[in-house]
């Protein structure tokens, strides 16, 4: 490790990153199975270095944005990670030359890339599928509620007419009632 290059702790890094410290030892135990390499401490503690922390950075913005697993992610990073960048450094330090790198992507890093492609490309077909759905179904619920509304309309207008009926009945009745009271005793009494 060169001297110009800071260490941070777990603690630290998880603070940097916004992520919680076992959030942290996952991703760190993830990237390590395909392959990475944490520099270590004393006892067998990680130090992360900057070049760490973008690469988890990286497995953030993977994980979290784009909705990729962390085994997935792990392997995006690690292959797209330089390998002999870790390898440069060492031999810097030890006053080595640099090895040659090809910058051709690999197989892996082509099928991964890919594997990406298709799955954002099923991800937007899901979403207009879904928007598409949202739209009829807003429509159907329009119609309904129109229908519901025009046929609470016509129930109000019909109670609305029969209370007029109802009331002109009682009406007519009342003025038979009052005829029948201005007609004398005896027209009364011999109705015919």
């Amino acid at each position: 490790m060169s001297t110009s290059e800071n260490a941070y702790w777990g603690k630290e890094v998880a603070e940097i990153l916004q992520i919680g410290e076992s959030t942290l030892r996952k991703w760190c135990l993830s990237l390590e199975n395909e392959g990475y390499t944490f520099t270590r401490g004393q006892h067998k503690s990680r130090a992360f270095l900057d070049h760490d922390i973008l690469t988890l950075r990286r497995m953030k913005e993977l994980i979290q944005n784009k909705d990729v697993t962390l085994k997935t992610a792990s392997e995006i990073v690690v292959s797209t990670f330089d390998k002999g960048d870790r390898t440069r450094a060492v031999l810097q330090e030890n006053g080595v030359g640099e090895p040659s790198v090809p910058a051709v992507p690999s197989v892996r890093q082509e099928e991964l890339l890919m594997e990406v492609l298709e799955r954002q490309e099923r991800l937007e077909e899901q979403n207009r599928l879904l928007i598409s759905k949202l739209g009829e179904q807003q429509k159907y619920i329009d119609e309904k509620l129109e229908k519901r509304d025009k046929q609470f309309i016509e129930a109000i207008r019909e109670s609305q007419e029969s209370k007029k009926l109802i009331a002109s009945a009682l009406e007519q009745q009342e003025q038979r009632e009052r005829a029948e009271q201005d007609k004398g005793f005896f027209a009364r009494l011999f109705r015919l």
